[in-house]
């Protein structure tokens, strides 16, 4: 059958059922065999077949506009062929076009997501190398960061020193603490003192003590071990051995030699950089020479990792954790930021000495 015929028969159709179901809106008579007429066919029975077919309809009148009586609707079957319809594959359904368009607005809504969330990786990603740490790996001091002053042999001071934060000695016991007033606390694990904010412990204080003391002297002796055991230092015998006067990034640094610092040293980092420095002979530091720090740089962060005696002259200034194998004496007004964590002997006079702030 004609392409445009099975059009009109389905129109047809549709209109013939909208009535059959009571639709307000009625289709005449007459309209009907003009939508028969408007059949662009070629073969004048397919149009005359079309008027037949409505022809075959019981229609009631109801004044001058002829009705289609639903009790004797026309029979979908008799009336048009579903074979000769326009093939369904070829009728898109509004309902199906308008699924379709949310689905693609959801599927570009969700591409748009992804593209959000991807952005959004991307720049945490750019964040987390933008706040990375440079420099080696941290050195990890146990027991021992509980402690700004922690010796094996003894704390000498002349008054009056200050001292925030605990101090420690062991295995030697608190007689070789001198320069402070002890005050036995009553639990007896440990002593207090004007010069210190902290606690004062000793190897022959009441338990748990010593026992805390040797894990704490162990920790501190491994830290030192870790130091001195790192590889591939980023900076060999830098300055010959004197430093003063110079920039320092983060980064391993090592000496063969004695280091000096004769004048002030900047070291320039961010909060989370790392500076380990290994020398394997003594450190000096001249009367008035200061480290400093900028960038946001923390003496946490900062290992002086020394195989000699180390040494500050008057009112100088150090910013670090000092892991001193043997002694560790600073001059009158001498100051540290940090800690003193001496295998031997620490001796103070009249200094300020602060663990650093976390």
């Amino acid at each position: 059958m004609n392409p445009n015929l099975n059009t009109a028969l389905a129109f047809a159709l549709l209109a013939l059922l909208n009535v059959a179901c009571g639709d307000a809106s009625s289709i005449t008579y007459n309209a009907l065999n003009d939508l028969a007429d408007a059949a662009d066919v070629t073969n004048g029975d397919d149009a005359t077949d079309v008027k037949d077919r409505i022809d075959a309809v019981d229609l009631t009148e109801t004044g001058d506009t002829p009705q289609v009586d639903a009790t004797n609707a026309i029979d979908t079957t008799d009336a048009i062929d579903a074979t000769e319809v326009a093939d369904a594959t070829d009728v898109v359904d509004a309902t199906d076009v308008a699924n379709a368009t949310n689905a693609d607005a959801m599927d570009a809504d969700a591409t748009d997501a992804d593209a959000i969330d991807s952005d959004a990786i991307d720049a945490d990603a750019i964040d987390a190398d933008a706040i990375a740490a440079l420099g080696p790996e941290l050195v990890l001091l146990g027991l021992a960061e509980d402690y700004v002053i922690l010796a094996s042999s003894g704390v000498t001071n002349i008054p009056n020193s200050t001292v925030i934060g605990n101090l420690g000695v062991s295995p030697i016991n608190s007689t070789a603490i001198t320069g402070f007033v002890l005050v036995m606390d009553l639990s007896g694990q440990f002593s207090t003192a004007i010069q210190v904010t902290g606690q004062v412990r000793a190897a022959n204080y009441a338990n748990p003590t010593p026992e805390d003391l040797i894990t704490t002297v162990g920790d501190m002796q491994a830290a030192f071990a870790d130091a001195a055991s790192r590889t591939t230092p980023d900076f060999v015998g830098l300055g010959g051995g004197e430093i003063g006067s110079l920039t320092l990034s983060p980064g391993l640094y090592n000496w063969t030699t004695a280091l000096s610092i004769t004048t002030d040293v900047i070291l320039d980092g961010g909060p989370d950089d790392v500076w380990i420095f290994q020398i394997a002979g003594a450190v000096t530091q001249a009367a008035g020479a200061q480290v400093l720090l900028t960038g946001g740089a923390s003496a946490n962060n900062i290992f002086w990792e020394v195989a000699g005696a180390v040494t500050l002259g008057a009112n100088a200034h150090l910013e670090g954790i000092v892991l001193g194998q043997t002694s560790i004496a600073l001059g009158a007004g001498a100051s540290v930021n940090g800690r003193i964590l001496a295998q031997t002997a620490v001796t103070l006079n009249h200094n300020a000495v602060s663990q650093p702030t976390p």
